[in-house]
């Protein structure tokens, strides 16, 4: 496949950027050091990668010339994906309110739906429809949600603000250890500083297996991405994200919260070695174990694999004409849950398939 002849300008404040950063290669009036600015320059501005994006994956290093070609940046991924995906249906997947309530219809299996909150305008809630105002939300938490459940914002990435809670006698207790009452529960959706409202819903827990491999408790979903094509749908990649740390969250947020990522078997479900971006220029660190238990990767099989291959697909055709998705599947005790869907997912760079998966999502947009 042809590379993208049109290259970006690199403005002033990504160039002082680029100096920050390179300083690691040697003092400025170091030859090592103006080399490893230029290569910076030329790439980012010839790929059109953020300057952190490319270091993050050692683009910078006197070692990394013919490593641009192996990656793709976010802006160029993000290009192709609304090739394939019509941005009028974004909402559908970036809400997840409408997300969740979507898929209920059209059967496909998600954490149970217990209310969506909407500051200022009616809500949802499976027993008394809409409720709207702070009575109505203080019966609902003390009348229709579980011993456990989670809320998070309708509108996030990366699991960002996601809070856990539990059901005491009177009260409700946060993971983080906070005690909340029914109205504190309304006060803290309804004056949230996010404007999109929030979600109330099942928390899962994971399969026995899973947290066995890693020690976590905290829920590990595989991320998946389809592309329906020639009628039907397909899967293109998945990598298993497994907690690393007292996270209850597998986000792994460009490497920083230390979590790794396990590319799987898309025959069979097992998985190859994990590996990380670790943010210090170095670009990818790879694992044959699990940093904390020891556990190793290559050979692990996932539960219920074929049920969440079938599961994604399934839901793909679903979407449609929205084309490809980023898929996060929980796998549970019970079998495959669908999290999320993605339009615009991260390009998977760091599990060495973004040739392969761009070469076949270009032939699919130029169908």
């Amino acid at each position: 496949m042809a590379e993208d002849t049109q290259s970006r300008h690199v403005g002033r404040r990504e160039l002082v950027r680029i100096c920050g950063l390179c300083a690691r290669y040697g003092r400025w009036y170091a030859p090592a050091y103006w080399a490893a600015v230029r290569r910076a320059m030329r790439g980012c501005r010839e790929h059109e990668f953020a300057v952190e994006e490319a270091f993050r994956l050692g683009l910078f290093g006197p070692g990394a010339q013919v490593s641009w070609t192996r990656y793709v940046s976010k802006k160029r991924w993000m290009d192709l994906q609304w090739r394939l995906n019509p941005r009028s249906w974004r909402p559908l997947t970036a809400d997840k309110g409408l997300f969740y309530q979507y898929c209920q219809r059209a059967g496909v299996r998600i954490p149970q739906l217990y209310g969506v909150f909407r500051r200022g305008r009616p809500g949802w809630s499976r027993g008394d429809g809409e409720p709207r105002t702070e009575a109505d939300w203080v019966r609902f938490f003390e009348t229709e949600a579980e011993c456990q459940f989670v809320i998070k914002p309708t509108e996030s990435s990366h699991s960002r603000d996601v809070r856990f809670f539990e059901r005491l006698a009177t009260e409700f207790l946060e993971a983080a250890g906070q005690r909340y009452t029914a109205a504190g529960l309304f006060a803290l959706m309804d004056t949230a500083e996010l404007d999109s409202g929030f979600v109330i819903q099942q928390r899962l827990w994971n399969h026995p297996s899973l947290v066995e491999f890693s020690g976590s408790v905290g829920l590990q979903t595989v991320r998946m991405i389809t592309l329906v094509e020639n009628g039907g749908a397909c899967l293109l990649h998945a990598h298993w994200k497994p907690i690393v740390g007292g996270y209850l969250i597998d986000t792994y947020f460009e490497g920083m919260l230390g979590n790794v990522e396990a590319p799987v078997n898309l025959d069979d479900g097992t998985l190859h070695p994990g590996n990380r971006e670790m943010g210090d220029g170095e670009g990818i660190r790879y694992y044959d174990r699990h940093p904390e238990t020891g556990r190793p990767f290559a050979g692990f099989r996932l539960p219920w694999w074929q049920e969440a291959c079938e599961a994604v697909k399934r839901a793909a055709m679903e979407f449609l004409p929205v084309r490809t998705l980023g898929w996060d599947v929980a796998l549970t005790e019970d079998g495959p849950v669908i999290v999320e869907a993605n339009h615009l997912y991260d390009p998977p760079n760091q599990h060495g398939v973004v040739p392969r998966l761009r070469a076949r999502l270009e032939q699919a947009a130029g169908q």
